[in-house]
């Protein structure tokens, strides 16, 4: 087995095998080698003789704790999402440890070049999530009061703080309803197969939360042209509206998820700024 540093412990290993065992591969592994991208996390490529999976280790304990994290209901969610055919990687994790295994999609690559063939399968998506039942599940993760809690330590560093402050306390005060939540929908965490078939992976802040802050999120993220963005807030409204009745008028809508998105920028600026992470995500 060629190993790369770090080296993962006997623990790690024992689990790996353990867990591959009982999905019913028990061909050795025959190379580790560890992969960039984990904020979050440490994450490592493992081969066997036939397959290949994606091996997560927890590393920011004090980030985790910070955004509500919870092993139970990150499983509960990823079982959910593959239920829903919106995640074809996942295959254990445990609770405990929060160590995870998925497979690995080699032909699958992150959403950044978005088509508006992708943009409608993405609103699908989102709008079947926001429809589903929520009993089992918490609200760990709640952006709002995220928001203004990282506003009072961090916010005098930032010209829009006053304007976030308006933004925020108005869309607290509108009373939405709250509906089961990816909470870190962005480009980077949808993958696209060969086949155009798309997987949303990384469900660790799943749980009950505003929808508008998923669709903030991804717009703040994804940066779209004028015309994508119009069409996909327009797709979302749609694929809602046949999923659950739509409480508010599309104006109504656009203007709320013009607000989420605004606020999801800022949120997220704020919580590099907390953990000494790169800001270069989103700009408000």
């Amino acid at each position: 087995m060629s190993l790369k540093e770090p080296v993962l412990t006997q623990q790690e290993l024992e689990w790996i095998k353990n867990t591959l065992s009982s999905l019913g591969d028990k061909d050795p592994i025959i190379d580790i080698s560890p992969l960039s991208g984990g904020l979050n996390n440490q994450i490592f490529l493992l081969k066997t003789q036939n397959d290949a999976y994606v091996f997560r280790i927890p590393k920011k304990r004090r980030i985790k704790n910070l955004l509500g994290h919870n092993y139970s209901q990150e499983l509960a969610a990823e079982k959910r999402a593959a239920s829903l055919g919106l995640n074809k990687s996942f295959r254990a994790l445990d609770t405990y440890s929060g160590f995870k295994l998925s497979h690995y999609l080699g032909g699958a690559r992150p959403l950044t070049c978005l088509q508006t063939a992708d943009l409608e399968r993405l609103a699908c998506a989102l709008a079947t999530i926001h429809s589903q039942e929520v009993s089992g599940f918490s609200s760990h993760f709640d952006p709002v009061k995220l928001l203004w809690e990282l506003l009072e330590v961090y916010g005098q560093s930032y010209d829009w703080s006053s304007s976030c402050t308006k933004v925020l306390d108005t869309f607290e005060q509108c009373g939405f309803e709250l509906c089961f939540c990816h909470n870190d929908f962005y480009p980077a965490n949808i993958l696209k197969d060969q086949d155009g078939s798309i997987s949303i992976i990384d469900w660790e802040l799943a749980g009950i939360s505003y929808s508008y802050f998923d669709l903030g999120n991804f717009l703040a993220s994804s940066k779209l042209e004028t015309d994508k963005k119009s069409f996909f807030v327009k797709s979302y409204y749609k694929w809602q509206g046949l999923k659950a009745k739509n409480s508010l008028s599309f104006s109504d809508f656009t203007h709320v998820v013009n607000c989420a998105e605004y606020l999801s920028a800022a949120l997220w600026i704020l919580w590099a700024k907390s953990t000494g992470e790169p800001e270069e995500r989103f700009k408000p």
